[in-house]
Formats: structure tokens, sequence, C-alpha cells
């Protein structure tokens, strides 16, 4: 306070929540603004559209615009708010309307009209009271009429206290979900990302970069050799299987030998037809 009066600074007090009410573009333009954009979105679902994409936003976006921006929207939100002319009391009058619709809402009486929460134990008390002292006066067709409303009311009462012990089961599990606090996890972030601060740093990651990239490459190379061999071997099985007598040493008398030993008669080396690329050294 003793700054301002120094420095003639001039203090405004004004109402909790009532700052947008003295700012044109809130009173006068964007709610006028909103009600255009749902009038376009209605249009586009009536012609048969289901989808609003943001290529459909952009293309209504002029025609939004230009309905709802007008001279007479800008000049109106001016005097709404009390700025252009300057009149303060159309903003005092919508506070005071708040200010009573709260009031209304907070009546005092609304309280003493609802229902009271013992109302079904009072039922049952006056129920016992009448059973205890005047059952006995009654009628037949009575007495079974005061037996039927005396099990509706313990019916009403068993009934009102499991709805009581629900809500307040489920207040309980609300204010202790609200209490719980909430498990944070460091965040890390995803992707190739380089965190570095300088040029070695730089080198180190690009060199583990490409470290890894190689091996992940030696390994690919690794099992499509694996695969490679399999393939060709069974291919040469399926050759060998077609005759297990064989001519080797070239005497007109064929005799039964191995998969591996026909493999060296016939000088079959899978590796020598498969490429291979060294590691990196």
């Amino acid at each position: 306070m003793d700054y301002c009066l120094r420095f003639d600074i001039e203090i405004f007090i004004l109402p909790p929540h009532s700052i947008y009410l003295t700012q044109p573009l809130d009173v006068g333009v964007f709610q006028l603004l909103k009600s255009a954009h749902q009038r376009r979105l209605r249009r586009h679902i009536r012609e048969g559209y289901l989808n609003f994409k943001r290529s459909d936003f952009v293309s209504k976006l002029s025609e939004i615009l230009k309905e709802s921006f007008t001279p007479y929207v800008i000049m109106n939100g001016f005097e709404k708010s009390g700025i252009f002319p300057v009149n303060g009391a159309e903003v005092i009058h919508k506070v005071r309307e708040k200010k009573k619709s709260l009031l209304a809402v907070t009546n005092p009486a609304i309280s003493s009209l609802l229902p009271k929460e013992t109302r079904f134990k009072d039922a049952r008390e006056v129920s016992r009271h009448l059973k205890r002292h005047y059952r006995d006066s009654f009628s037949s067709p009575t007495r079974y009429s005061f037996g039927v409303l005396e099990d509706v009311v313990c019916e009403a009462v068993v009934l009102n206290s499991f709805a009581e012990e629900h809500i307040q089961s489920r207040l309980q599990r609300i204010a202790s979900a609200n209490n719980k606090r909430n498990k944070r996890k460091k965040v890390m972030p995803s992707g190739k990302y380089v965190n570095s601060v300088s040029v070695e740093q730089l080198r180190e990651s690009l060199n583990a970069s490409t470290k890894k990239d190689r091996e992940d490459e030696l390994r690919r190379q690794r099992r499509s050799l694996k695969q490679l061999r399999k393939e060709e071997n069974d291919r040469l099985k399926e050759e060998w299987r077609k005759n297990y007598k064989y001519d080797i040493n070239n005497n007109g008398k064929p005799i039964h030998i191995s998969f591996e030993r026909w493999k060296k008669w016939k000088e079959l080396d899978i590796e020598d037809e498969i490429i291979f690329m060294l590691p990196p050294s």
C-alpha cells in the first residue's frame, strides 16, 4: 500500500471472479464465436458427414470468423464490459445478479423443506407405540391392516440403512482415492535422443550407436547364414535319399554311404557358396 501511495498507483478492488466481465472479447465475442462454430458443426453433420476433421475446421474457419466477428458484436462487447463508453453499471448489475443467485441457492429455508433423515425410524417408533397401547382395542381387519403397515415400515427402515451404508462407503472410497498419492515415475525420453553437452560426448554417443548398429547387423547376418545352411542341407539330403548306394571306388560296385561321406565324395561345401561378412575389428 505504501509503495502504491508513493508512486501514485491507483488501486482497484474488484469482486472475485469478476475480471472476465470487464474483458470485451469474453463478454461479446468468444461466446458468439462458439455459437457460430456449433452451428457450422451441426450443418456439417446434417449434410451427412459424421467426422469433422481439422481440414474441415480450417475450411470453415473463415466463415465462422466472418459470422461472429462483426462490427456490431465487437462494439457490443465494449459496451457490455463498460469500457467504451465508460459505464460500470452493467458489470455491477451482473455481479449483483450472480450474488442473488448464489444466495438463493444457499437459502436456509431449503433445509427445512427436505425430509428428515430419521423419518423411517420415527414411523417405526409410532407404530410400536400404537401396537403397545391400542392394538387390543382394534378390530380384526384393522389389526391385519396395521400389521401390513408395520411390515412396510420395518422394510423401509432396513432399506434406508442399506442406502446409508452404501453412500457412506462410496464417500469413503472417494476420499481415499483423492488422498492417495500419485505414484510418479521418472519420465525417460523415448526414441533416439542425444543429450550431450560437449563434442567428446557427441563422439561417444555416435560410436556407441554405430557399434550397436554393427552388432545388430552381425546378428542378423548370422541368423540369415544359419537359415541358408539349413535350407541347403535339406536340399542335399533330398538328393542323397534318392539313392543310398554310390560307386565311390569306381569299380562298378555301388555301396551304401552316409550323408557326410556323400558330401565329401561330391565335394559339396555349403560355406563356399555363401558370402559371410566378418565382424568389424
